[in-house]
């Protein structure tokens, strides 16, 4: 951790006040209508209210386009090159919005920049992977519902961006990275490597996490919201990568029945594993082998190196962050170790019943944790 400025121990605890605001948000939490990504609005909603709707404008705009490539993806087996064409002027589309928020032209933005650091690949066989050749012609038009869809952003989210981003001094950066990530999406069906696969969580992970972590660590004056004191991307890299991945093991079926994979194609080699045995593992038509146990077990093997390396990091923040910030950093940790604590390598069968915990075991979690601060 780089020049980590001293502890402030005068905005160390939560007042009296403060835990009382805490119950009366947690009581009026509804646990049981969070069925959709619920951990990081969980953990945002013991924020301030503005700071909380900060939060839900920029989610809500970069689920946008994450759901219409995933969706698009999902719902066809084949893609054909004018199709992913399309989608990926959609991702340019998309990020001009954010890139002219900032005071940037859209006719400035390097597209080619953007899909080179999306990331070059070439081919590798039976992984399944598409790649990409040419250059999009439409890059960055407006592109109008057709066969690959059209990414739904009005003006009112324009608006209501542009006045978050300005409020709440939300960089760029977090956004420039997911685009990549997207356009990685659109060209590939799959990791050739674990590192690879590192390398895209960086902006398919790390770059929505980082928003959360930039949120948190902001500090509230008269004056307006003071940035962090400390570098939001190499704080939120440790959580964001260990989320990630116990995501990938809890969807498991849900991907696979979906036509998404995203375990790294070298483990599954490595393990005799391909997209039609996991697809019968996923529909619970195989019984899980020994091979996808080991697969896993690698994963929760690294995925528990960024625990630890999370847990650190914590430690070595928390005093920068105002009390309920620590509060919402604490929750969201424990929320996906929560899923981390039920990956059962040996025994388990990896189903979504099995790896996903129930609203009550959910809020008793949260509770716990409102408990000790």
């Amino acid at each position: 951790m780089k020049n980590i400025p001293q502890h402030d121990s005068s905005a160390a605890e939560l007042s009296l006040k403060e835990k009382e605001i805490i119950q009366e948000i947690f009581y009026r939490i509804d646990f049981e209508k969070i069925i959709d990504h619920p951990n990081i609005l969980i953990a945002a909603r013991f924020w301030d209210d503005d700071r909380y709707q900060a939060a839900k404008v920029c989610y809500r705009f970069m689920r946008a386009i994450d759901d219409l490539v995933d969706n698009y993806k999902s719902d066809h087996m084949i893609i054909s090159k004018s199709e992913r064409v399309q989608l990926e002027s959609e991702v340019s589309r998309w990020i001009s919005f954010a890139t002219q928020i900032c005071n940037e032209s859209s006719d400035n933005l390097n597209y080619e920049t953007i899909r080179e650091l999306a990331g070059s690949v070439s081919s590798v066989g039976s992984a399944g992977l598409i790649y990409f050749a040419g250059s999009a012609a439409s890059a960055g038009s407006t592109v109008s519902a057709g066969s690959a869809g059209s990414v739904a952003i009005n003006s009112d989210t324009i608006k209501t961006l542009t006045c978050t981003m300005e409020s709440f001094r939300i960089p760029l950066w977090p956004f420039e990275a997911f685009a990549r990530s997207m356009i990685y999406d659109i060209y590939n069906d799959g990791f050739p490597s674990l590192q690879s696969f590192l390398e895209y969580s960086a902006g398919a992970s790390v770059a929505p996490a980082s928003i959360f972590v930039h949120l948190c660590g902001l500090r509230k004056t008269e004056e307006g919201y003071r940035a962090p004191a400390f570098d939001v991307r190499e704080v939120a890299s440790p959580c964001a990568m260990f989320s990630y991945l116990v995501h990938i093991i809890r969807d498991f079926v849900k991907d696979h029945t979906g036509n998404l994979n995203y375990f790294p194609l070298d483990l599954m080699e490595k393990y005799d594993l391909n997209r039609e045995n996991l697809l019968r593992m996923a529909q619970g038509r195989t019984q899980i082998t020994n091979g996808f146990r080991r697969m896993i077990s690698d994963l929760y093997t690294v995925a528990d190196e960024y625990r630890l390396k999370t847990l650190g990091t914590m430690k070595r923040i928390e005093p920068l962050v105002e009390p309920r910030s620590r509060l919402s950093l604490r929750i969201i940790f424990d929320l996906y170790s929560m899923v981390f604590e039920r990956i059962d390598i040996e025994n388990g069968n990896f189903t979504t019943a099995e790896l996903n915990p129930d609203q009550k075991e959910i809020r008793d979690r949260v509770w716990r944790q409102i408990e000790r601060c």
